[in-house]
């Protein structure tokens, strides 16, 4: 296996998106295109990436902007851009599917989306669904219209000029949950129980600063999106979803929220349509204490799908 790093431009047109891509050692059985989550990065999935490449499988994945590598400039961690940033996310996540289905233009092409990244996914699969052959959703962000419309008119009240500030505690709370009870927990316990990466998160010197107000404003425009039924119906019914989740992520109502778009898609004639929850494990499964099963999971569920080639 063989690990690269490269770049290219981001439709903000003034910054370069940092990318890392997983070559396997021998002939390539499919593509994986990686959509990270919030306060991480490409390279934080590597231990992932690894196992998919030694499987046969290309992996790719970008720092989306505003995250690891893909900061323009200081004060512009957490941000994303002024104007539409989930199209300009949605058209960077294009980008880099196009020149890599360019490099393997007969493979079968699958994405895999963590929690922000699941939520742009769901996004991205009412435009350009036809042209995957699977989808992988790990957790999601689903809010009632009453839940969506006080956080917009929160942010509202704020101002369109100070979307560049810091998300202040009430926005904090709405989206991660409510701390639990006992016990102070770090600023990243809603991660994960693995203390280890829940430490580590909290170190990083990219993740002192709390999101802008700019990110909650794009992922409100994408939560909208992902639940209206105008966009849902234009998922191609054929379309594989895998989606997984822990039964203690806070974020997804301890799996019921997976639940309820395993459902929508149901609703919409979307009839392959797997979900999974695990019991013990929060938001990124990926690090869970039971991560090798949750692994082993994917890979058996992409090795199924890639068999039925591009």
């Amino acid at each position: 296996m063989k690990k690269e790093t490269f770049t290219y431009p981001s439709r903000d047109q003034k910054t370069q998106l940092h990318a890392v891509r997983w070559i396997p050692d021998g002939a390539v059985c499919g593509i994986v295109q990686i959509c990270h989550g919030l306060f991480t990065c490409a390279e934080r999935y590597s231990c992932f990436a690894e196992e998919l490449a030694d499987r046969g499988f290309y992996v790719v994945g970008q720092d989306m902007l505003g995250f690891g590598k893909s900061v323009a400039d200081a004060g512009s961690y957490g941000f994303f851009t002024d104007e539409k940033g989930d199209e300009c996310l949605l058209t960077d996540m294009r980008n880099l599917f196009l020149m890599t289905e360019e490099q393997y233009p007969d493979k079968p092409y699958f994405m895999f989306g963590q929690g922000m990244g699941s939520v742009l996914l769901q996004q991205y699969i009412t435009i350009f669904g036809d042209e995957l052959n699977g989808v992988i959703l790990s957790g999601t962000l689903r809010m009632s219209p009453k839940k969506l419309r006080s956080m917009k008119w929160h942010l509202r009240l704020l101002g369109k000029s100070k979307l560049r500030n810091r998300a202040d505690e009430k926005l904090k709370k709405a989206l991660f949950g409510e701390a639990q009870k006992g016990a102070p927990e770090s600023r990243f316990a809603w991660m994960t129980k693995n203390e280890t990466m829940a430490e580590a998160a909290e170190q990083d010197p990219a993740n002192q600063e709390d999101l802008t107000l700019n990110v909650y404003n794009e992922l409100l425009r994408a939560v909208d999106w992902t639940q209206n039924n105008q966009y849902l119906k234009r998922i191609a019914g054929g379309l594989p979803i895998l989606l997984i989740g822990g039964r203690e992520d806070r974020m997804t109502n301890g799996g019921e929220d997976l639940r309820t778009l395993y459902v929508s898609y149901l609703q919409n004639r979307i009839t392959d349509v797997v979900v999974k929850l695990y019991p013990g494990d929060r938001g990124d499964l990926l690090v869970e204490p039971d991560h090798q099963t949750v692994i082993s999971d994917i890979l058996t569920w992409l090795a199924a799908r890639a068999k039925r080639g591009r």
